[in-house]
C-alpha cells in the first residue's frame, strides 16, 4: 500500500487527530467554566451565609411513613438535629425529672415552611410555633415559680397527614417519652380528600413504591441528580431556582386548579371523616400508652379566616389561592365539627383555634396556610394558655 493510500485509509476510517484535539479542548474549557462557576457559587455562599453545612436532601425514604426528615439537612435558616427534629439543640431520649417535654407534630405549618411562590418570606428555627411555645411556657414557669423546665420538640414534617403522625410517633417519637403531644393537622388531610387520595395513602404513594421496589431509569437519574446536588453548590442553587419557578407555574396552572373544582360527595366525606376520627383515636391511645396526653388541633387557613382584618398581602394571598375555597372554609369547618363530636364521644382532647387571630392587624399568613413569625407566636400563645394549667398544676 502506498503512502497516499495509507493516508486516505486513515482519514476515512477513524477520527482525525485535529478533531480529537478540538473535542479535548472543548471539554477542558467546559470543565474550567463549570469549575469557575462552582468556586464562585461557594464563595458567594460563604459570604452570604457563613460556614453552613453542605446541602443534603431534606427528606429520605422511610418504610413506615413514606418519607422522613434527613438529619443531615440544613440551610442558612434551618437547623435539624441528629434526631431529625427541627431543633437547634441536640435532644436525647433521656430526660431529667423536672423536665416537661412537649412534642409538636403535623405538616409544614408545624415544621415552619417558607412562603410558597409568588409570595416571599422565610421562617427560621426560632420563629416556628414550637420555638415560640417553648419561650412562652418557660416565661410562665418563671412567673409562677415552677421548678419545671419546658422543652418543646418540633417534629413537624412537610406534607404529613394525621396517619403519618401516628406512624412517626409509634416508631420514633415515643422513644423521647413526651409528657404532651400537640398535633396540628387538617390541611394535608383535606387536600388529599379533595384530590381523591385514599385514607392511609399518600399522594406520592406510587412514586415511593416504584422507587423502592421497581426502580427504573428515571429513578436512577433522580439519584444521580441528588448526588450532584449534594456535592455542588452551583448545581444545587441552579436546580433550586428551576424547581421553584416550575412549581410556581404548576400550582397556578389551570391543570392544578381544576383538581379543586368539585368538592367531595357526602359518602366520600363520611368515609374520610370516619377514617380521620379512627386515626385520631389510635393516636390518642398510642400517646396514653407511652405515658403522655394528646391535644388535637385543626390548623388555620387563609381562605377560611373569618376573625381578622386582612393586610394587603393577605388579600393578595387569598386571591392567588382562591381555588382552595372549599378546603379552607367548608371542609375545615366540617372537620372541626367532626372533631368536636369525637372529643365528646371518645374522650379526645380537641381545641378549636379558629379565632386565634381575632382582631390581629399584622400579617400572620405567609401564603395559603403557612404562618409568619407573628402568626406562629399567636398560635403558640393560644396553645400555651390551653395547656399551661395541666402542666403547672402537675
Amino acid at each position: 500500500m502506498s503512502k497516499s493510500d495509507r493516508s486516505a485509509s486513515h482519514q476515512g476510517g477513524g477520527v482525525s487527530l485535529s478533531s480529537l484535539l478540538s473535542w479535548t479542548i472543548c471539554l477542558i474549557v467546559c470543565l474550567l467554566i463549570l469549575g469557575g462557576l462552582e468556586v464562585g457559587a461557594q464563595l458567594h455562599h460563604r459570604y452570604k451565609h457563613g460556614d453552613v453545612a453542605t446541602y443534603k436532601p431534606q427528606h429520605l425514604i422511610d418504610f413506615y411513613r413514606f418519607y422522613k426528615v434527613n438529619p443531615e439537612h440544613g440551610a442558612p435558616h434551618i437547623r435539624v438535629n441528629s434526631a431529625g427534629f427541627r431543633n437547634t439543640d441536640e435532644i436525647l431520649p433521656e430526660k431529667s425529672e423536672n423536665l416537661f417535654r412537649i412534642v409538636l407534630m403535623g405538616g409544614s405549618t408545624v415544621w415552619g415552611d417558607d412562603a410558597h411562590p409568588p409570595m416571599k418570606g422565610i421562617i427560621t428555627n426560632e420563629e416556628t410555633i414550637a420555638a415560640h411555645l417553648e419561650r412562652y411556657l418557660n416565661a410562665r414557669r418563671t412567673s409562677l415559680g415552677s421548678p419545671l423546665k419546658i422543652q418543646v420538640i418540633n417534629a413537624g414534617v412537610m406534607g404529613y397527614r394525621l396517619f403519618q403522625d401516628v406512624a412517626y410517633f409509634d416508631y420514633r417519637v415515643a422513644d423521647f417519652k413526651p409528657d404532651l403531644v400537640i398535633a396540628i393537622d387538617g390541611h394535608n388531610d383535606l387536600d388529599s380528600l379533595q384530590l381523591g387520595v385514599e385514607p392511609y395513602r399518600h399522594k406520592q404513594d406510587s412514586v415511593y413504591d416504584k422507587a423502592m421496589n421497581n426502580p427504573g431509569i428515571g429513578d436512577l437519574f433522580g439519584q444521580v441528580i441528588k448526588f450532584v446536588e449534594t456535592h455542588s453548590v452551583f448545581i444545587r442553587k441552579s436546580l433550586a431556582a428551576v424547581k421553584e419557578t416550575a412549581n410556581a407555574v404548576a400550582v397556578q396552572g389551570e391543570g392544578w386548579r381544576r383538581q379543586f373544582d368539585n368538592p367531595p360527595g357526602e359518602l366520600q366525606y363520611k368515609r374520610w371523616s370516619d377514617a380521620y376520627v379512627t386515626t385520631a383515636r389510635r393516636f390518642d391511645s398510642s400517646v396514653r400508652i407511652s405515658g403522655g396526653r394528646l391535644l388535637l388541633v385543626v390548623q388555620a387557613e387563609a381562605l377560611g379566616e373569618q376573625h381578622k382584618p386582612f393586610t394587603p398581602e393577605e388579600v393578595k394571598i387569598r386571591e392567588v389561592w382562591k381555588y382552595y375555597g372549599w378546603l379552607h372554609a367548608v371542609g375545615r369547618e366540617r372537620l372541626i365539627s367532626v372533631m368536636r363530636e369525637a372529643s365528646k364521644s371518645h374522650n379526645l382532647w380537641f381545641e378549636d383555634i379558629s379565632d386565634v387571630f381575632q382582631g390581629e392587624r399584622d400579617q400572620v399568613y405567609l401564603d395559603y396556610t403557612h404562618l409568619t413569625s407573628k402568626g406562629a407566636q399567636l398560635v403558640a400563645e393560644r396553645l400555651g394558655r390551653v395547656v399551661e394549667g395541666s402542666i403547672f398544676k402537675r
